[in-house]
């Protein structure tokens, strides 16, 4: 389902005009950052998606997440303490913990340190980028609840 997410997202329209944006920046990694500004759409328009408010629905996450711990990838049962201790899903709703999660990503992957850059751009493009996932995750929404018969248990869109 992941693979499928990920496929619907990097070919919608909407994803390819928030990618161009950050192409001068962000070149070939500019398609992670757009991830990471979705994350922050998604978290700071929570109520426009879910009835179960935010912190409440990362602290049930988290817990399925440790309550499956045998489950998960090396790379996830690394990261994963330092996520909840950070409360990271929750802090993806404030451009702080956007340029927070860009800065750890920087450090530890080979996604280029220009930070500074992408929350400007982010800030003065605020709109636009909102536009663009306004038009993605709901596609998203429906084509997962066709394609593998799951609902959200959020709103319906």
């Amino acid at each position: 389902m992941h693979r499928t997410i990920d496929f619907l997202t990097d070919s919608h329209q909407g994803f390819l005009q928030s990618k161009k944006r950050l192409l001068p920046i962000y070149g070939r990694y500019a398609g992670v950052v757009v991830d990471m500004f979705y994350d922050h759409m998604l978290a700071s328009n929570w109520t426009n998606y879910c009835n179960t408010p935010l912190l409440p629905f990362t602290k049930s996450f988290y817990f399925s997440m440790v309550k499956n711990y045998h489950l998960l990838p090396r790379q996830v049962k690394y990261f994963l303490p330092i996520m909840i201790q950070s409360s990271r899903l929750y802090s993806y709703s404030t451009l702080k913990g956007i340029g927070e999660s860009l800065d750890i990503m920087s450090k530890r992957t080979s996604l280029p340190e220009r930070t500074t850059q992408a929350i400007a751009l982010l800030e003065k493009e605020y709109t636009d980028f909102k536009s663009d996932f306004e038009m993605v995750f709901p596609f998203l929404m429906q084509q997962i609840e066709l394609q593998y018969s799951i609902r959200s248990g959020c709103k319906q869109l």
